[in-house]
């Protein structure tokens, strides 16, 4: 009887070891952040990258993202508004979207502030950020 008790003891532990290397692994690493339209996006494949904009959706409009390159380069992973803190009504806070890069090439992302239920209305705050996606190897 010992020596079962010892084992299952044993099998816990490596369950419980394998469960927080786990949990290790899949934490979010800290990615790249942008949110100037004028600094260059470098990213590697395999890479991940988000961009920020000041957004307040109380208002009506929100950020469209209007273009985009193929999924060749990019691939969109996430997107999510962030209100403020403290949490005012009616204050601003960002949105965000997490990008991966899956190939190189180069590209542009347009995105567009406006409010979506307006048609033909012309849009005078667009973000457009330039992407070059590298192989990362070394050469």
């Amino acid at each position: 009887m010992p020596m079962r008790h010892k084992s299952l003891s044993c099998g816990v532990l490596y369950l419980v070891l394998a469960l927080f290397i786990s949990l290790a692994y899949s934490a979010d690493a800290p990615i790249a952040e942008f949110n100037d339209p004028g600094a260059a996006i470098l990213a590697k494949v395999g890479e991940k990258f988000a961009i920020s904009l000041a957004s307040n959706p109380t208002t009506g409009y929100i950020w469209q993202l209007s273009i985009m390159p193929g999924k060749n380069i990019l691939v969109m992973s996430g997107h999510k508004y962030y209100p403020p803190e403290p949490r005012l009504i009616g204050a601003g806070g960002k949105e965000r979207w997490v990008f991966r890069a899956t190939g190189e090439g180069r590209g542009v992302m347009e995105f567009k502030y406006l409010r979506p239920w307006e048609r033909n209305v012309p849009c005078d705050n667009v973000k457009i950020f330039s992407v070059t996606v590298s192989s990362g190897a070394k050469k």
